[in-house]
């Protein structure tokens, strides 16, 4: 499957297009295998991956989180699969030394991320060639994973804000239409690996189907400069290296899946709401100052 790698601030644009989110990586595990391997590939929050030698890896769930998290993110790994979407090979989940896992293929390539750093005066090229990637993964469509529209709300009604802001959020929600698009959920540079035979998206486990602007108005809040904290280091020189490449994302993504602007802007809402509830530290203050421009937009 994956070989998901550890991202770092080690450089100002790395950390400018790093994207500040719970690290989850999705790796495989060998079924015949119920052994841990003695070092993982990388390590994240509720997550551990361990190469298991034979073309496979094998992401562990860590202590203390439910093994539910696992059997998601197999079945919506293996849906997004089957609709024909660029993901892993999923091989069944797995109990390894008692801890609940999920096997992949491996993929072998380099994270488009790590590409865009390497090759920073490229940052316009590869800002586009991540809106044709995206643009292509939305052309698929399934109604087997779960509807978006339900898991915005569910994730709008147990966050912590204002009730006049959820209501608008919810209203705002209530008026979008639904669709069967596959959308990633958590779609940026660093979930990308550039694979010899074409690009394989990482993570799925917040993937629905439903509008292809909503899964657009998520990633622009993932690539937006307001992400990046007021005390960051060389914040002014991060904020510019977002911005271009946002901007080149943004076109292209619009311009090949056709959608306009316009949809993108009536998602913003419901969709910065319901990232609140995810417990994002780094980006709470800026997601609730969203929150409350956009709310008040609607009250116009």
């Amino acid at each position: 499957m994956i070989t998901k790698k550890c991202v770092t601030l080690g450089t100002v644009i790395e950390s400018a297009l790093n994207i500040h989110h719970s690290p989850r990586y999705g790796c495989v595990v060998s079924e015949a295998s119920h052994k841990m391997p003695d070092r993982p590939l990388a390590t994240g929050r509720t997550a551990e991956v361990f190469d298991l030698g034979d073309g496979t890896v094998v992401k562990v769930l860590r202590d203390g989180f439910e093994p539910s998290m696992i059997d998601d993110e197999a079945a919506r790994t293996a849906a997004a699969s089957a609709a024909g979407a660029p993901a892993p090979g999923t091989h069944g989940t797995v109990s390894i030394s008692d801890r609940p896992g999920v096997v992949f293929d491996k993929i072998e390539g380099e994270l488009l991320l790590d590409e865009a750093v390497g090759q920073p005066f490229r940052l316009r090229s590869w800002g586009k060639k991540l809106g044709d990637i995206h643009a292509e993964v939305l052309s698929h469509t399934t109604r087997d994973l779960p509807p978006l529209n339900d898991v915005l709300a569910k994730k709008i009604d147990i966050a912590d804000l204002p009730s006049a802001h959820k209501a608008a959020a919810i209203e705002r929600l209530s008026i979008l239409p639904d669709s069967v698009a596959v959308l990633h959920g958590d779609f940026h540079p660093g979930n990308v690996i550039l694979a010899d035979d074409g690009p394989v998206l990482i993570d799925w486990i917040d993937a629905t189907h439903g509008a292809p602007a909503a899964d657009i108005a998520r990633t622009l809040w993932l690539l937006s400069p307001a992400t990046v904290s007021d005390g960051v280091a060389n914040r002014r020189i991060m904020t510019t290296v977002q911005s271009v490449f946002r901007k080149a994302y943004r076109a292209r993504v619009l311009r090949r899946s056709g959608v306009s602007p316009l949809e993108v802007e009536l998602w913003q809402l419901p969709v910065i709401a319901a990232r609140v509830a995810e417990g994002i530290e780094q980006e709470d203050t800026a997601l609730r100052q969203e929150v409350t421009r956009l709310a008040a937009g609607t009250s116009r």
